[in-house]
């Protein structure tokens, strides 16, 4: 059995595993659930169009996009902001119910991708291109383009792991953890930042312990690879650093091996500073934003690249406070989003024992792996002071772009962005006690196998089960009403007020709607009571018309009145009818919260409204 497993090739096994566990997160993960997804995938269809510069219009950054992707991430903003909302089949297959279409277009906002170089969505904008000329869904569009580029992913993987001279285990055990698979199955832009930096971390390590001499064919490959990296995070050029780990004597001489490698990081570091250059022109404060739009997009409030980078010039020791205090207050954080922690907003963490059997089993590895090499205290100084430059300046990139004037906490830096560092890191555990070299292969396939099924229960649980202690669900399609004229629900102890305005004019089902005149007319006012902290509260209305909106409003006896209102279209049927939504989980103990809800007409034009669905869940 054992002697079976010695045999098992490392990036064989990664990519039978990648497919297959892959394939459970792909299937179970849904659209638009890794931070920034949903723009990520506008910036990469702007790509796709050869656009390869944002559009500043009003004070806004993003572009002209087909409205139907908004419309088809209404579909799942419930999923990202709601606490306890689940989703069902028939919601997941209305996704594949909206058509593609690209001429009717409007401008959406994605400042924070807009700043991300054409090179970081290569495969996605290329996907995008071919798809679009079908005539697809946008469900179809969107789950297609990112299985290319999962197996896009994979099939540079399978090279990394081909070509490194050390630790194939180990790597092959990082990219197989849960949040590694889990964003490779999702519509990002690291997804090629991890080939790159991942890819020259191997091709030079290759160099350094190949023992050969260095051709001008392998220069010009990690020179390839350093300026696409200088268009997608000139942070991670820092790993050049590790060129300095070849012997002089592959390159002929030491004057000859620092002219070059001088020459490869000088080249990268230009075109960075080019490419940040350009795109800095578009740079726009929350301050200076749409002051209509500014809080609904990914702009920090009190972020400024420009006084935070005076800032720090005029206290240069205050850099140093800042990187070490987000590796002691932060590291728990940024250690368990390495290895799980799922969400747009990172909502949905696996446990903490998780994130400490995960380390010991890295640890262990790369302890304990039988490798040929034993790296020496040069080598491991080059690697350490190689991530721990590199972090250095992924810190300052996120300290000058998300953090408050003067903060010295990093309150944007996720475990994600650690993916090319921390292998570097775990490497330095190495060790020339040849009796201490173990067999690894079952402990990685016994640990990947568990710790990624483990993930995906939680992941679905996350989405799919329901955690509700009790739920009431009425619906109201205004074909009855009461002796009191008053609309009758499908639970025949619940009534509305609107009876007064149904019409047989138009409907969706039966042979009634209700019908709204431009008066700014209300209907369907029904009152929710005793509603308590953590209660979710869902509510669904077919318009046919434009503009119309569905209105939640309430108070309590100790919390402040709200008031919300909702016009946006979920999804939209070809005979007109368009359905809209309002979710939201009650956000205080209020004390008997009296909650109205009902459906309005501010417009000047009919609307009509039918096929009324309400449902309340309480939770513990």
């Amino acid at each position: 059995m054992f002697k079976l497993l010695n045999k098992i090739d490392p990036s064989r096994f990664f990519v039978f595993a990648a497919i297959i566990l892959g394939g459970f997160f792909y299937y179970l993960r849904l659209p638009m659930q890794s931070p920034d997804e949903f723009n990520h995938f506008l910036r990469a269809y702007q790509v796709s169009e050869g656009k390869f510069l944002p559009e500043k219009r009003d004070n806004r950054l993003g572009g002209e996009m087909p409205v139907c992707f908004q419309e088809f991430m209404n579909l799942y903003l419930p999923c990202t902001f709601v606490p306890g909302y689940k989703i069902t089949g028939k919601e997941i297959a209305e996704s594949y119910l909206l058509r593609f279409s690209d001429k009717e277009r409007r401008f959406m906002d994605f400042p924070n991708t807009s700043y991300y170089s054409p090179v970081s969505y290569l495969p996605q904008a290329l996907s995008l291109f071919v798809l679009r000329q079908f005539d697809c869904s946008v469900g179809f569009l969107y789950n297609v383009s990112r299985l290319f580029v999962f197996l896009v992913w994979v099939m540079f993987m399978f090279f990394v792991i081909r070509l490194l001279p050390v630790h194939k285990w180990l790597f092959t055990l990082l990219l197989l953890l849960p949040m590694s698979l889990y964003m490779a199955v999702s519509f990002s832009a690291d997804t090629v930042t991890n080939i790159l930096t991942l890819l020259l971390i191997a091709s030079i390590l290759r160099l350094a312990f190949g023992k050969k001499e260095i051709t001008k064919k392998d220069m010009l490959l990690i020179l390839l690879i350093g300026v696409l990296l200088a268009f997608t995070k000139i942070i991670y050029i820092n790993l050049l650093i590790l060129l300095l780990l070849i012997p002089s004597a592959n390159f002929g001489s030491k004057k000859y091996k620092y002219l070059v490698v001088s020459g490869i990081f000088l080249v990268s570091f230009l075109l960075a500073v080019f490419w940040s250059g350009v795109i800095m022109r578009y740079y726009i404060t929350y301050q200076d934003y749409n002051p209509g739009i500014r809080v609904f997009v990914t702009v920090h409030k009190d972020a400024d690249y420009y006084a935070q980078k005076e800032y720090l010039l005029n206290h240069p020791l205050h850099f140093f406070k800042v990187v070490y205090n987000s590796i002691i207050v932060h590291k728990q954080f940024y250690l368990l989003s390495y290895v799980g922690h799922f969400g747009t907003y990172m909502d949905t963490p696996m446990p903490l024992w998780f994130l400490y059997v995960s380390l010991a089993v890295i640890i262990l590895t790369a302890f304990t792996e039988r490798v040929n090499l034993v790296l020496s205290f040069r080598v491991k100084v080059v690697l350490f002071l190689t991530a721990l430059c590199t972090y250095s300046f992924l810190v300052l990139s996120q300290h000058l772009t998300w953090n408050k004037i003067g903060n010295d906490n990093i309150e944007a830096l996720q475990g994600r962005y650690l993916v090319p560092i921390l292998p570097l890191v775990f490497m330095l555990f190495n060790n020339s006690w040849s009796k201490l070299k173990l067999n690894v292969t079952p402990l990685i396939l016994i640990f990947v196998l568990f710790a990624n099924i483990y993930a995906c229960y939680i992941i679905y649980e996350r989405h799919f089960i329901e955690s509700s202690v009790s739920r009431v669900d009425f619906t109201c399609d205004a074909e009855q009403v009461n002796r009191q004229n008053l609309l009758v629900t499908s639970d025949s102890e619940i009534f509305l007020e609107g009876g007064d305005k149904r019409t047989t004019r138009v409907y969706r089902s039966g042979k009634h709607s209700l019908l709204l005149q431009p008066d700014s007319s209300s209907a369907a006012i029904y009152k929710f009571k005793d509603l308590r902290l953590g209660d979710l509260v869902e509510i669904y209305a077919w318009q046919k018309g434009n503009k119309g909106e569905i209105i939640v409003k309430g108070h309590g006896a100790r919390c402040e009145p709200f008031y919300y209102i909702n016009s946006a279209i979920q999804f939209k049927e070809t005979g007109g009818w368009q359905k809209m939504q309002m979710i939201f989980s009650v956000f205080a103990d209020c004390d008997s919260t009296e909650v109205m809800f009902y459906v309005h007409n501010p417009t000047q034009d009919t609307i009509y409204f039918d096929d009324l669905r309400y449902s309340v869940k309480k939770f513990k």
